[in-house]
């Protein structure tokens, strides 16, 4: 995206827990997500993901029904 943002999407899987942690890709080569500060979550189960952004800039924690999976859409601030 352009004036220094970047985003990423993909799929979470909750098998066992009810929380997780989205963590931005750091791959070299990649515009790199410094910040979220755009996210939205789906559930596979069409229950609540409730997203927290506790843990750092370029993290967020999400709280979902146990063993739930689902798709997860991130963007921010890049390098």
């Amino acid at each position: 995206m352009g004036n220094g943002w970047a985003y990423e999407k993909g799929t979470w899987n909750g098998a066992g827990v009810t929380t997780g942690t989205i963590t931005a890709d750091t791959t070299a080569g990649t515009p790199i997500i410094h910040k979220i500060l755009l996210h939205a979550f789906g559930s596979d189960g069409d229950t609540a993901v409730s997203p927290a952004q506790d843990v750092a800039p370029n993290k967020i924690k999400i709280t979902f029904t146990d063993s739930d999976t689902g798709d997860y859409f991130i963007a921010g601030s890049s390098s």
